[in-house]
């Protein structure tokens, strides 16, 4: 109705350089980038890079990167982690993912509406899971995402919580887990007491389940860090257009 251009969303898990916040989904959503505005979101950089990298990190920002290289949006300044769960990367940026959720759920807030996808893997699906129910709580209104793409998401499998992120997407919501990924099945245990959804297929009205642990097995078998180099084939197999 606004007759702005569609827009996808993409939020990483976790990068080595700075331009491949970008450049990791280029390949990836080619297609997609047929019929709609492409864009990478850049968030706490060093954690995400920490983690897989295994390095120390230090306070970062939140912005907008365009596949095409220019940037745009809101930057908006994350707090730094404080304590022993600074020296860990997946534990810190697991947390930080309900503020930077909420950075990106106001920053969608500010943007003029438009038809609007959103997809994440690993660290980035938790992001994008804490921005819908940000955007529940700001009462922003139901079915105002187009679809929304979660892969290996370290996220509740609480119904409740599901069913508030299904009232925000009109279309697909696509739960892609990986039964075999240790973070999930391991680090995830205390944090997430019903387990996490992007371990297992959920039976959530609503809720479509594509079991992508052949498609990052057949490279390799650590789940999160692995989710970046299969992305091609996981954007295929879950139909993202």
């Amino acid at each position: 109705a606004s007759g702005r251009a569609a827009a996808l969303i993409a939020v990483s898990g976790w990068v080595a350089k700075d331009e491949e916040v970008a450049t990791q989904w280029e390949g990836a959503l080619h297609d997609a980038a047929s019929t709609r505005e492409i864009c990478a979101l850049r968030y706490d950089f060093n954690r995400l890079q920490a983690l897989g990298a295994s390095m120390e990190t230090v306070p970062s920002s939140m912005a907008w990167t365009l596949i095409s290289g220019a940037a745009s949006g809101a930057k908006a300044a994350v707090q730094r982690a404080a304590g022993a769960a600074a020296t860990d990367p997946w534990g810190v940026l697991f947390h930080r993912a309900q503020r930077n959720g909420e950075l990106l759920a106001r920053v969608i807030l500010r943007t003029p509406s438009r038809p609007l996808t959103l997809i994440g893997y690993g660290i980035g699906a938790r992001v994008v899971f804490c921005c819908l129910l940000k955007l529940a709580e700001f009462n922003i209104g139901e079915g105002v995402i187009d679809h929304l793409f979660l892969i290996g998401a370290p996220v509740t499998s609480d119904e409740g919580d599901w069913q508030v992120v299904r009232s925000i997407v009109a279309g697909r919501l696509v739960n892609a887990f990986h039964t075999a990924d240790p973070a999930l099945r391991n680090g995830c245990q205390v944090a997430l007491k019903k387990g996490a959804a992007g371990s297992a297929s959920l039976t959530l009205m609503g809720v479509e389940n594509v079991d992508v642990t052949g498609t990052v097995s057949r490279k390799t078998k650590s789940g999160q860090v692995d989710y970046r180099s299969c992305l091609p084939s996981l954007i295929a197999a879950l139909r993202v257009e």
